[in-house]
């Protein structure tokens, strides 16, 4: 076979399936996983945003394991032995009604601050605010301090409310 015979019949495209797929998908799947078309590495913000991310929602989730067992037993010593069912299942809901309270009033200040001041400053802030709110919580379990759980948890969820600052953030990455 000469090689217009070759050409003409398709042997090779005939032989090998041909998966199309748009220039701009690509580039897209590659500046989330931190790589250029040449595969060369790039600092992507991407990781830092969605670890973010995650840890404002372990924040959100955190006290539904560890809080029900050490309010609703009567037998722990954070709440007196003389409180009522009914008490320590309202103030289980209190806490954790608290995080998205303080989420709520958090937010629009810290996106306020973020468009004055810039994201990755307020973000780094926020997440120094999101690791001292798990250190009081920690105390305050270890210390048996029921209103110092309430404030690590308004602080955590205050601090928590630039969760839609690194939404933000990751849509403009992403375009």
């Amino acid at each position: 076979m000469t090689e217009e015979n070759i050409h003409s019949k398709n042997i090779f495209f005939e032989t090998q399936p041909c998966l199309i797929v748009p220039k701009k998908s690509v580039s897209l799947l590659l500046l989330f996983l931190g790589m250029t078309e040449k595969k060369q590495k790039v600092k992507s913000p991407l990781a830092a945003i969605f670890f973010t991310v995650f840890i404002d929602l372990v924040g959100l989730g955190i006290v539904i394991p560890i809080m029900a067992p050490l309010l609703l037993d009567p037998h722990n010593t954070i709440l007196p032995f003389t409180a009522s069912v009914h008490f320590r299942t309202l103030l289980l809901g209190f806490l954790i009604a608290v995080y998205p309270l303080a989420q709520f009033f958090g937010a629009p200040v810290l996106g306020a601050l973020s468009d004055r001041h810039g994201r990755k400053p307020i973000l780094l802030i926020s997440l120094l605010g999101t690791f001292l709110g798990y250190i009081l919580f920690a105390l305050a379990i270890i210390y048996n301090n029921i209103y110092l759980l309430f404030c690590s948890r308004l602080l955590d969820g205050f601090t928590g409310g630039n969760i839609s600052m690194a939404y933000s953030a990751s849509s403009y990455v992403i375009d």
